[in-house]
């Protein structure tokens, strides 16, 4: 606590020396010690705050944890300038049969305190005089009756006496910070709001990878942490190391969701990454943005895009300077519809202007691109007929956007009850090879990994081979990849098995390989997968909420084509994290989780995870070892310990991070 002189006292809790006892020790402006520290005799006092009332007197607050749960306290006893007691202790609240958790502290005048603190999940409030004597009822700060665990409140006051108190809030996996406003006599102001700009626990998904020729790598995604979906990137050499920083790709002042990116990197290093979304004309539109491989962003995003109404896009480039972009464009009229292209130069102009992929009749919607060594491209699509039901389409175009010749249809199922997927992907080898995968919907909500393969003249010479076994299971949101030879090739998919959400892939030669996971868990949901394959190495990443109190975020990892199951994730977004215990309040064990980056190849840091009770005593060591990069949990039990308040506190390297848990018996 600070005066107005810049004189300033301090107020801890010992866990050694004086047996948990509370101390106080004041300074002047200076820095100097003024009188001895004072100790408070009292041996059960937590969580002690401080605050000057005005230059004269102090006020001391604290709570009092009984592990009989026969007195538990809020208190408060006012000090005057060297520290003497004045009046009795007030008790500001009182349980029997709840702990009371942090609490916070501030003088909104000099005639006045604010006194914040949690109780049974719940944050209160009362406001005192400078002599002691409460004004007006005990506030409820927090309005939400949902069941949640709210704790670590906050309060600061001006000189006006208006205050805010915030405090965090975990609800589900997810959690927040709310704040309340209050005027000077105890009003409140709005209501609720959240602190975080974006949703609680905000998302990031739909990731994209892209690998130039020398091994760095280039990720982007949705990211809606400033409350709508705008796209990010970021970049890494070829030992997953990041090059840059995250790097918003949509310009300033573009407020609205922007979603769905797709990336490509053509022979000269230069990225495009393209996603559609709605701006001030209120149409949407597709956009793309040029980075260099340093994370630069060239010039401001470009339009691709020539009248209303356009999504799905997808680009690609064939290793030589220009890039294709694919997309869907809808009109009410329903003239028009269907699958439309753009050809771009790496300085990102137009060659010429949106030509149409798909013909009338066919519809179409989520394309796909593949472009080749001479510019040449194939583009696939999900299209209908009336006498076959939905239907992939592809077609061919020479490196100028000319047609060679119509559309043709890939699948042979001749139902309209057995519906093909949503997105079709198609790679094209070094000899001009297609290679077109999608699902099929089989009986309820079973799906199947099927493919085509056609030889550079378009003649077909692999016709619909299932994929990945020969019982259907729920399998979709397939991505496709070439190896660098161009004689095999690589699926990933996301599959739902034994209960959970998995990403899986098989690659395909001259025979069919063995399934494998890319993630190293099947924790959560994992979703969205997209690959590339590059100088041997498997590229993948994916949407992933394994960790608590997270959102989804976006993970990758880098595969051995030849070992690929030797599974290691690299979370791009995260470093060292320790997640809240789950369940707490908990009897009598829980679950921790963290986890632990990539910090150089062949490093594995020691790692630390204690319990300590409320005086600091260690009670529990749960790890004290070398642990390599990856997601961890661990389970504490505390049987032989008694009711109360505890923290674990994870230590690796720099990084320490502790967390409070509620033992309830």
């Amino acid at each position: 606590a600070v005066n107005s002189n810049g004189d300033f006292a301090a107020t801890w809790q010992s866990s050694k020396k004086y047996d948990g006892k509370t101390l106080m020790q004041q300074f002047d402006k200076n820095g100097n010690k003024v009188d001895t520290t004072i100790i408070f005799p009292n041996g059960s006092m937590l969580h002690p705050k401080l605050e000057y009332l005005n230059n004269e007197k102090l006020v001391l607050a604290w709570t009092e944890v009984s592990f009989q749960y026969d007195n538990n306290r809020v208190c408060v006893q006012l000090l005057s300038e060297s520290g003497t007691p004045i009046g009795d202790v007030i008790t500001v609240d009182s349980d029997t049969a709840h702990s009371f958790g942090n609490l916070a502290l501030s003088a909104s005048t000099d005639d006045q305190f604010i006194i914040t603190w949690e109780r049974e999940n719940n944050i209160f409030a009362q406001r005192y005089s400078n002599n002691g004597a409460s004004i007006g009822e005990t506030l409820v700060v927090n309005h939400n009756n949902e069941i949640a665990y709210r704790y670590e409140p906050a309060i600061s006051a001006n000189i006006n006496g208006e205050f805010i108190i915030t405090w965090a809030t975990l609800l589900g996996n997810f959690s927040d910070i709310t704040f309340q406003q209050y005027t000077e006599t105890g009003e409140q102001i709005n209501d609720n709001r959240s602190a975080i700009i974006g949703a609680s626990g905000s998302s990031q998904s739909n990731s994209v990878i892209e690998v130039s020729s020398d091994g760095k790598y280039v990720i982007a995604w949705e990211d809606e942490k400033e409350g709508y979906a705008s796209i990010c990137a970021k970049i890494y050499d070829e030992q997953n190391q990041p090059i840059s920083d995250e790097i918003k790709l949509v310009d300033n002042g573009v407020n609205s969701d922007q979603i769905r990116p797709s990336i490509a990197i053509n022979g000269n290093d230069k990225v495009l990454i393209i996603w559609y979304g709605r701006r001030e004309d209120g149409f949407e539109n597709i956009y793309g943005q040029f980075l260099s491989l340093n994370g630069e962003k060239i010039g401001s995003n470009i339009k691709i895009s020539d009248s209303e109404n356009n999504w799905g896009a997808e680009v690609g480039s064939g290793g030589n300077d220009d890039f294709v972009v694919t997309w869907n464009r809808y009109t009410e009229s329903g003239v028009g519809n269907g699958i439309y292209g753009q050809r771009l130069n790496p300085n990102g102009e137009k060659l010429g202007a949106n030509f149409r992929v798909s013909e009338d009749g066919y519809g179409g919607s989520r394309s796909s691109v593949a472009v080749n060594s001479d510019n040449s491209f194939i583009v696939t699509w999900k299209g209908s007929q009336p006498d076959r039901g939905t239907v992939v389409l592809a077609r061919r175009f020479t490196s100028e956007a000319v047609p060679l010749g119509k559309s043709f249809i890939v699948t042979k199922a001749e139902r309209p009850d057995t519906p093909q997927s949503q997105v079709a992907p198609v790679i094209i080898d070094s000899s001009g090879n297609t290679t077109i995968c999608w699902t099929e919907y089989q009986s309820g909500y079973d799906r199947k990994i099927l493919f085509s393969k056609y030889e550079s003249n378009g003649q077909l010479s692999i016709s619909n081979k299932v994929l990945n076994g020969p019982l259907p299971t729920r399998e979709w949101f397939s991505k496709i990849a070439i190896d660098d030879n161009g004689d095999d090739f690589i699926v990933v998919w996301e599959e739902f098995i034994n209960g959970s959400y998995d990403i899986l892939a098989q690659q395909v030669g001259d025979s069919m390989g063995e399934i494998f996971r890319i993630t190293n868990t099947s924790d959560g949901i994992q979703s969205l997968p997209n690959l590339k394959v590059k100088n041997d190495k498997i590229y993948s990443t994916w949407t992933d909420n394994r960790l608590e109190n997270s959102g989804f975020d976006i993970w990758a990892n880098v595969l051995s084509w030849d070992s690929p199951t030797d599974v290691k994730d690299v979370n791009t977004i995260k470093e060292y994290k320790l997640s809240q215990n789950y369940p707490n309040p908990f009897n009598p064990s829980t679950t921790i989780k963290y986890s632990i980056p990539n910090v150089g190849a062949g490093h594995a840091p020691t790692v630390q995870l204690k319990v300590y009770d409320v005086l600091g005593r260690e009670v529990a060591t749960l790890v004290n070892k070398e642990q390599s990069a990856g997601n961890y949990e661990i389970q504490f039990d505390a049987s032989n310990l008694t009711s109360g308040i505890y923290f674990y506190k994870m230590q690796s390297g720099k990084f320490v991070e502790s967390r409070k848990m509620i033992l309830v018996k």
